[in-house]
């Protein structure tokens, strides 16, 4: 009998914490690719990569089956933040950061490392 209450409790717990779904029309997907070459994965939302990926302009690039729902780029769908992608030649990755404000002041102090705003 305790367990049948605890189970209870655990499942009004859970539905206490559940969040609302994200509308369809605020959603796109991420797609995961990998390239053997350099040993790298790459997951990109933006429609121009993944078209540039699929197709060879960067060769080498294939995807691995992985994607995953993601807010859409420019959504004002509340709760979200916008974030900005910097890209590192010299560490040869990628570091994503949120904000406009960060992104100019990030900006400023990677530019010692090699870094740009992609």
């Amino acid at each position: 009998m305790r367990f049948r209450y605890l189970l209870g409790a655990l499942c009004a717990a859970f539905s206490l914490c559940a969040t609302a779904a994200i509308p369809a029309s605020e959603q796109t997907s991420a797609v995961e690719f990998y390239n053997a070459t350099l040993d790298h994965y790459f997951i990109t939302a933006d429609t121009k990569e993944i078209s540039d990926l699929d197709t060879g302009v960067h060769a080498g690039w294939t995807r691995t089956g992985y994607k995953f729902a993601v807010i859409k780029g420019g959504s004002t769908y509340a709760g979200t933040s916008p974030v900005c992608r910097f890209y590192s030649p010299t560490l040869d990755s990628h570091l994503l950061r949120e904000t406009v404000r960060m992104r100019r002041r990030e900006s400023e102090v990677l530019a010692n490392v090699a870094i740009r705003i992609e």
